[in-house]
């Protein structure tokens, strides 16, 4: 049964799932099957057994060597073509990538290079210069990833099927030469923005309320490129109990709204019309709409889950490049983070199901409208039951 999920690779004593094309660590494979392909816990452990009595196989995550080059590649992982290379220092540095973004940022972390030596006003000589530089800095290799995350989750040179190399056109008109100068110093200035951090200042505020709050002293020198990625959506292939307990608060903020709209839906006017009912001096509140389409409810609800996010990657150890944006919570505040994160990892282990994995929309309440007679006043209010 074990061979119908994972297969074996004697050569670097690993196993892979058929599936999910990537390696699973021995101790995490009945974890990976209930949580990834809703496995049944026992056959989870039945497999997890049979799979700790194979030959060739690493059962300890740490003593795992994944290499950085390999000549041809992997059965059972994907292939991609789409690999960039560093070649500041080829001899030493293996370093391989997707995005240029990640790319500048090692080459400036690392090998303390930049395609421009300043920044403000380039000349069109420096930009040439920069652009002979950026295209000589990289070259485009084919790549297969074993692990998805943690450890040994680098990206591995595979030799034998890099694609060929293809030669930039040389610009043999003005216009050309023109259009190639204009990409350079947007280029240009894109790394020199990615590069800034916030500023604290009257000046850079955008509007009033962000002078109201402060938002911009709160946020002097970090960098921008950390606010987005702190409130990214959390990945839904993560292994470790932290990823998955914060991928288990995104999909409950997101289910929370899910059953709001269900119950707008599903109730009569005049609940909705109770429930917008202020009296003088209180602030009006809307709630949702009974015609929301599912775009508007992910719109709606993607703030609240980003500040969960937010909370829950301040709460860990969290990479940051700049500075790391501070605050306290109140007492109550940290009580209630503390029992939303140990019922989320209740999820996580196990104990509770998973409101991610719902399979099915529970069944409509069936709400109906009655009036209550108040007495002595011969009015009619609306009810439920």
């Amino acid at each position: 049964m074990e061979h119908q999920f994972f297969q074996r690779i004697p050569s670097l004593q690993i196993i892979i799932c058929r599936c999910c094309k990537y390696g699973v660590h021995p101790k995490e494979v009945a974890a990976h099957l209930r949580v990834k392909h809703s496995i049944k816990p026992q056959e989870c452990t039945q497999v997890a057994e049979a799979i700790q009595q194979w030959d060739n196989v690493m059962q300890e995550p740490h003593a795992v060597q994944i290499p950085r080059m390999l000549q041809n590649p992997l059965p059972g992982i994907e292939l991609y073509m789409n690999g960039m290379q560093c070649q500041q220092d080829p001899e030493h540095c293996q370093y391989i990538t997707t995005h240029i973004k990640s790319m500048r940022k090692h080459w400036q972390q690392v090998h303390g290079w930049t395609q421009h030596r300043h920044s403000g006003f380039v000349s069109r000589q420096e930009r040439e210069q920069g652009m002979a530089s950026f295209q000589q800095s990289f070259r485009m290799v084919a790549w297969q990833q074993v692990f998805p995350s943690r450890k040994n989750s680098h990206l591995v040179h595979i030799r034998s099927c890099d694609p060929e190399p293809v030669e930039p056109p040389t610009p043999s008109t003005d216009r050309e030469a023109m259009v190639a100068e204009i990409k350079a110093q947007a280029a240009a200035d894109d790394e020199a923005a990615a590069n800034q951090v916030i500023q604290a200042g009257e000046l850079q505020d955008a509007n009033p309320w962000l002078r109201r709050t402060r938002w911009a002293r709160y946020l002097a020198e970090v960098h921008p490129q950390d606010l987005l990625d702190v409130v990214a959506t959390p990945g839904a292939d993560e292994m470790d109990e932290t990823s998955q307990a914060m991928r288990v608060i995104w999909d409950t903020m997101e289910q929370l709204a899910r059953r709001s709209q269900r119950t707008v839906q599903h109730c009569g006017s005049g609940i909705r019309m109770a429930a917008i009912c202020t009296m003088p001096g209180q602030t009006p509140h809307t709630p949702l709409q009974a015609y929301m389409d599912e775009k508007s409810i992910q719109d709606h609800v993607r703030p609240w889950q980003q500040i969960l996010i937010f909370i829950a990657r301040t709460q860990t150890q969290w990479p940051w490049q700049g500075k790391e944006p501070r605050y306290i919570m109140t007492s109550r505040q940290r009580k209630t983070w503390q029992r939303l994160w140990q019922a989320a990892m209740q999820v996580v282990h196990g104990a509770v199901a998973s409101p991610s994995r719902t399979t099915a929309a529970p069944a409509p309440i069936p709400w109906r409208i009655q009036l209550r007679r108040v007495p002595g006043s011969g009015l009619g209010l609306p009810g439920l039951s």
